[in-house]
């Protein structure tokens, strides 16, 4: 009696072993098929993990561990890792990705959770030689102290080590970094990017700016505040 409980013991757990083991495989083979799997965080906050067909042509957004959204690619040749309907769309570029409420127009944007042990994946770049040489001659130019001109107070400062810091009379200075960008750099936005248009990014602390390049010479700068639309104005400091 013994015997037959002892070995009636083994089969069961070898039956369990065996159903672990079929399952890690239909899970395995459930991620093959539907391609690449990555994880991104937002600035609200919220997290999800984009899940793409082998052929690009469909994202699943999977939070919690279930698929929330199936959607579609809606993309062009200029930004074809775009996907939604007629509520969301998840446009992917560079190594971030920005999710956008179609009904509000409002846009947030996410970024890939640093992992020592593999790098981010990467959405494609874009650039052309021309475009890639623009870029570097607007950083140049940019590059020095610059003063309000509708508050004499406030002045900014880039770096070419790619810091800026915002100083405010009488206040605490604020440090982050900047980056000049186009729409074909892979870089993604809450907003639509326009073609052949110059964009400044600010990462300030958990803040994230942007802004289009209105003017440049040597003795000015305009920048227009996407988020907002305001104009800022200044003036080279010799």
């Amino acid at each position: 009696m013994t015997t037959k409980i002892f070995l009636g013991g083994i089969i069961l757990m070898i039956i369990i072993a065996g159903l672990i083991v079929y399952n890690n495989n239909q899970e395995n083979k459930l991620i093959d098929k539907m391609g690449e799997q990555v994880s991104f965080v937002c600035e609200d906050k919220n997290d999800f993990i984009a899940e793409f067909s082998p052929d690009m042509s469909t994202l699943n957004v999977v939070v919690g561990g279930e698929i929330k959204y199936t959607l579609s690619n809606t993309g062009n040749e200029v930004v074809p890792h775009r996907f939604g309907d007629s509520e969301r769309e998840y446009t992917f570029s560079g190594e971030g990705a920005v999710v956008t409420n179609l009904d509000t127009g409002g846009g947030t944007v996410c970024s890939q959770p640093i992992d020592p042990n593999n790098a981010p994946y990467n959405f494609g770049d874009s650039l052309d030689g021309e475009q890639q040489e623009a870029i570097s001659l607007v950083t140049d130019s940019m590059r020095g102290t610059w003063k309000s001109l509708d508050d004499e107070k406030f002045s900014r400062t880039f770096l070419a080590d790619g810091t800026v810091t915002d100083r405010y009379e009488g206040g605490e200075e604020t440090s982050g970094t900047w980056q000049v960008f186009t729409a074909n750099s892979g870089i993604a936005t809450p907003f639509t990017l326009e073609q052949d248009v110059m964009y400044l990014r600010l990462v300030m602390g958990d803040e994230t700016l942007h802004f289009s390049l209105s003017k440049l010479t040597p003795e000015e700068l305009e920048l227009t505040y996407m988020e907002r639309g305001n104009l800022l104005r200044f003036s080279a400091v010799k």
